[in-house]
């Protein structure tokens, strides 16, 4: 059977890149959260402001904020594309590392942004709720 993934990493890998993801995550939330309060404000500021010329510049502005959130979703989905790394939820921080067992059996390491280390593991099909301890994971 043909791999799902293209890029694999080993336990060893994925756990190593734990610290790292656990940093650029905080990072990520940052940045995102810094560009979503802005659209909240000029969205409720819109919805409240019925008068058309003054909305004109409001819905420029907010616009232009709505391009560079998605500009950076972007950038960082592709960051972590380029590097093997399967993006779940982005703001939530909830990744998947493709793991091949010896076997040829592929799974999915799973690691959320508030866990400590790499603790868990699905088959690509059941997803998330599939999740199970990693003490289980087939060699």
């Amino acid at each position: 059977m043909e791999p799902l993934y293209s890029r694999h990493f080993t336990l060893e890998e994925a756990a190593g890149l734990i610290p790292e993801m656990r940093r650029l995550f905080a990072q990520i939330q940052q940045e995102l959260s810094d560009l979503r309060e802005p659209i909240v404000l000029y969205t409720r500021m819109l919805e409240m402001n019925t008068e058309l010329d003054e909305n004109a510049g409001l819905s420029a502005l907010l616009k232009e904020k709505w391009e560079a959130y998605q500009e950076r979703l972007t950038d960082w989905l592709h960051y972590f594309e380029q590097r093997g790394i399967l993006v779940r939820e982005l703001e939530r921080g909830l990744i998947d590392f493709p793991y091949l067992s010896k076997t040829g059996e592929e799974f999915l390491l799973c690691w959320l942004f508030d866990e400590e280390a790499l603790f868990y593991f699905h088959d690509p099909v059941e997803g998330f709720q599939g999740r199970q301890p990693i003490t289980l994971l087939p060699d």
